[in-house]
């Protein structure tokens, strides 16, 4: 799953269009925080489970609270249920 978690972390930067050293940083822009729960929910899909993805996402040297990623995993949900084209883009997020 760890492999996967590494996987995730580059799309979703990707995706935002950030660098992957720039996603555990506090502060800044919001686009961090977004492609944090972007990274949330494709784990999540993934079959990770919040405390695997709070234990990896720590060590990485940033620290949160596990309910930090069960909101980015339901604001992600609710953009994918009211965006079909954001539908489109976590399914090719997945398969690649």
């Amino acid at each position: 799953m760890k492999k996967k978690f590494d996987i995730f972390i580059n799309k979703s930067c990707e995706y935002y269009g950030i660098n992957p050293s720039e996603l555990f940083q506090k502060g800044g822009p919001l686009i961090r925080a977004d492609a944090r729960y972007l990274l949330y929910f494709l784990c999540t899909r993934a079959g990770m489970r919040n405390t695997l993805i709070y234990s990896y996402v720590l060590k990485k040297g940033f620290s949160l609270n596990k309910s930090d990623i069960s909101r980015g995993v339901a604001k992600w949900q609710e953009r994918v249920e009211f965006d079909e084209d954001l539908y489109v883009d976590i399914k090719n997020m997945e398969e690649k």
